[in-house]
């Protein structure tokens, strides 16, 4: 795409629902391949399994005055499939939450959005094909007027990125909220580190942060910002 192109936003339609879907699961399938190589190259990373591994040894061998490599390939083998079992659990947790899939909208897409003046999605357009989207919904608070919303996604083609699609989706969308809104929140994990660099640059700051679950020997973080409109 042309870098000097400014790609069309307009608000979702019902005859998006096909090129929607594909366009989620084009980002979730890029999503879920840069993270796994994330979170491996944590656990190799990671000196634990290797110092405990090193104690184990340590621990057998000397008393009983074992053979070091015998001892040692026993220990790290298994070590790895320990790891291995280990990092299957909690690979497939942590792809519930890059799917998304418990999230309201992902069945009737363009319904969910057009159905309720308080939820907004806007479609990012070029040359009839859609190339991102950015939603939005009310958050659920017991107030006669509420002040916040949520931003529930920020996809972007992965082929698009870089070229300020996602920044002039949220602009849009900061826009809409500001005239009904304070606060905008949005929730992403902590390993993100090129959505929260967007997020910061835009004026969002971390409010909370929390486990969303953990195996030994890792752990994965999601984080809460948010952003006051008012000082947009």
């Amino acid at each position: 795409m042309d870098l000097n192109v400014k790609v069309s936003v307009r608000v979702i339609s019902r005859d998006d629902d096909e090129k929607i879907h594909k366009l989620i699961q084009n980002v979730v399938a890029n999503t879920k391949m840069e993270e796994k190589a994330v979170q491996l190259k944590s656990l190799f990373a990671n000196p634990l399994p290797y110092i405990i591994s090193s104690v184990i040894i340590i621990a057998i061998g000397v008393p009983f005055n074992l053979p070091v490599v015998a001892v040692s390939g026993g220990v790290l083998m298994s070590m790895f499939l320990y790891c291995k079992v280990k990092f299957h659990v909690y690979w497939n947790e942590v792809c519930d939450f890059l799917s998304q899939s418990t999230l309201d909208d992902i069945s009737e897409f363009s319904d969910f959005y057009l159905s309720n003046e308080n939820r907004t999605c806007l479609i990012a357009e070029f040359n009839e094909h859609i190339v991102g989207f950015i939603s939005m919904r009310e958050m659920d608070v017991e107030e006669e007027y509420p002040t916040e919303a949520e931003i529930t996604r920020i996809f972007v083609n992965p082929e698009c990125r870089r070229l300020g699609l996602g920044s002039q989706l949220l602009t849009e969308l900061i826009g809409v909220a500001s005239l009904r809104y304070k606060t905008l929140q949005v929730t992403t994990h902590e390993t993100n580190k090129a959505g929260i660099n967007f997020l910061k640059k835009h004026g969002f700051t971390e409010s909370s942060s929390r486990s969303y679950t953990s195996h030994f020997p890792l752990s994965f973080k999601i984080v809460d910002y948010v952003l006051n409109i008012d000082e947009f």
